[in-house]
């Protein structure tokens, strides 16, 4: 590779691998990033014991994520799709969406929203290697705007429990109108291993009660499948740049 060719003139035969020895020791102490995030996330989940205990309550639902190409999106774009149970055979979603995860210098994972600028063009990508495959940067709407930014998500990794616990962005300033009614995106995430359980609903900005979302709590989904494979690892010319 031309980043360690380049270091062997002069210095020895040993230089490469002493290198290589520094970049994995520095990767070993770093914490859990936004790939990792990206990995726990990507599968198939589904709340199918959730609904069949409670169907009054809660609709069956499939949820895959996947990821997409690197260079689409700002940092890992993870493709997201969501199909009622009745319908799944269909490959018919009802939600559509595309999250880009990057790093923040503080430590946690962002998650921005972007839209598919023709989203029925990629439907079902998620379960169509093909699909996916063609979305490209010009695919996608890249929302830029206050409110988006205000509506993103900030992710921890917490080591005590083994999973990552994301939230809308501190301080209320995701505004959604619902019905004439002007309400704030109070969204809590948590993603373990085998079960990502959410809960978004809009809080009235005086009471705190919930105007719209789920009031009976939040879902739970078990992970049916891992796409965490999918995932596409930094080359080893990127470490070995690294600084």
């Amino acid at each position: 590779m031309a980043f360690v060719s380049g270091l062997g003139v002069g210095i020895g035969s040993r230089r490469p691998a002493q290198v290589r020895d520094r970049v994995r020791v520095r990767m070993a102490y770093q914490p859990p990033g936004a790939r990792d995030l990206a990995k726990a996330l990507c599968g198939h989940w589904s709340n199918q014991d959730q609904a069949w205990e409670n169907s009054a309550i809660w609709a069956h639902i499939h949820q895959f994520h996947v990821p997409i190409p690197d260079g689409v999106v700002d940092g890992v774009g993870i493709l997201s799709e969501s199909f009622y149970d009745y319908n799944y055979g269909s490959k018919e979603p009802y939600l559509t969406f595309i999250t880009g995860f990057t790093e923040h210098e503080d430590g946690y994972v962002v998650g921005q929203k972007y839209k598919l600028e023709q989203p029925v063009e990629f439907r079902s990508a998620t379960r169509n290697r093909e699909k996916l495959e063609l979305i490209k940067p010009n695919s996608v709407i890249k929302l830029e705007s206050e409110e988006s930014l205000n509506c993103a998500s900030h992710w921890s990794y917490d080591f005590g429990s083994k999973t990552w616990k994301g939230a809308t962005r501190p301080g209320r300033k995701c505004v959604v109108v619902r019905e004439g009614a002007e309400t704030y995106l109070d969204g809590n995430y948590e993603l373990g291993e085998k079960k990502l359980i959410t809960m978004d609903v809009g809080r009235d900005f005086e009471t705190e009660e919930i105007v719209w979302g789920s009031v009976g709590g939040p879902f739970d989904f078990d992970k049916v499948e891992s796409f965490a494979e999918l995932v596409v690892e930094p080359s080893q010319e990127r470490e070995l740049s690294a600084p």
